[in-house]
């Protein structure tokens, strides 16, 4: 189903260029996403002798080994003309993106397996890594990168066109991010605690520690759209436990801030889009922070939590309460 899927979005079909790709030329919305993207297999390569099967790996930044890096690479190209898996027995078959999205697609599809299956594809379905075909999670990156581009032309759209996006389910476009921690030393600016990220709504959300507040910056596209602040206690103090948290709508674009059990202000207007907590990568926990912060939890809600629901989250008990008592 999932290759049928990208199938329409991504590659041509009996002359007809992908959905995607022909959005992304009529808006002028462009398709380029940084990434460590190996264009294929090195067939004279020593170390390839032999060698009969591998996927050829996409990877974000962050997440390389030493020594690599990413650049930015156009998705349309690399579904196109980059290799997805070499296998020995392809006898020097080149199996692109597309041409495994639509062999896939076409012979593997969801009411049928045509009797005349490419011997490559066959020889995929033999395989198994930890319990599943190895092309799965192929498809599965090649989605995140077909959805982050699909974000793109769907936020222009709306921005420049007047296109008024169909609305997803409620509930999945509300998003509340918690940081429950205390200060063990006394600050002099703002030291960066944590950082929430979706590749596929290209949005960002950093939490800052500040002498007096905690400060959520909310990116998107690499542009800041704002920045909220969760002031502390008046009553608090150095190696005392505080929890704060960002809460956003995506369906009014509106966002407020609870720090324990009260809610700092009115809700304000700051338009990061169509964010999914499902959507969010781990969260990043910056080494800036370590002597100043002890962290005790990192959590997110697919929904708007209460003030009183922050509050019990304070009253919990973590691994540092409970060395404490």
């Amino acid at each position: 189903m999932l290759a049928a899927e990208l199938r329409t979005l991504l590659c041509l079909s009996s002359g007809t260029e992908g959905l995607l790709w022909r959005l992304a030329d009529e808006l002028g919305v462009s398709d380029n996403i940084v990434l460590e993207a190996p264009s294929a297999i090195k067939r004279d390569h020593p170390r390839v002798r032999g060698l009969s099967f591998v996927t050829v790996p996409l990877r974000r930044p962050g997440g390389l080994p030493p020594g690599l890096r990413a650049r930015s690479h156009s998705v349309r190209k690399i579904i196109k003309k980059f290799e997805a898996v070499f296998l020995s027995a392809s006898s020097g078959k080149v199996i692109t993106h597309e041409i495994l999205i639509k062999s896939i697609a076409e012979q593997m599809g969801t009411a049928h397996e045509d009797e005349g299956i490419d011997s490559s594809l066959f020889q995929l379905k033999q395989i198994f890594v930890n319990g599943i075909e190895p092309y799965v999670p192929v498809l599965a990156f090649d989605t995140e990168l077909a959805l982050q581009v699909g974000e793109r032309i769907l936020d222009h759209a709306e921005q420049y066109c007047g296109y008024q996006r169909v609305c997803r389910a409620h509930e999945h476009g509300d998003v509340t991010l918690v940081i429950h921690f205390d200060l063990r030393e006394l600050l002099a600016g703002r030291v960066p605690v944590v950082t929430f990220r979706s590749h596929v709504s290209d949005a960002e959300i950093r939490c800052l520690a500040a002498p007096q507040s905690a400060v959520f910056i909310l990116t998107k596209g690499g542009h800041v759209v704002d920045e909220l602040e969760a002031p502390y206690p008046q009553d608090w103090a150095l190696k005392k436990e505080v929890v704060i948290a960002l809460c956003y709508s995506s369906s009014s674009r509106e966002g407020y801030t609870i720090t324990n059990d009260r809610v700092n202000g009115d809700r304000v207007s700051c338009n990061l889009g169509w964010l999914d907590a499902r959507e969010l990568g781990a969260p990043i926990v910056h080494k800036e922070s370590e002597g100043f912060i002890y962290i005790q939890q990192i959590l997110s809600f697919e929904r708007l939590l209460s003030r009183q629901e922050c509050y019990e989250l304070r009253e919990m008990p973590t691994a540092r309460s409970s060395e404490n008592k």
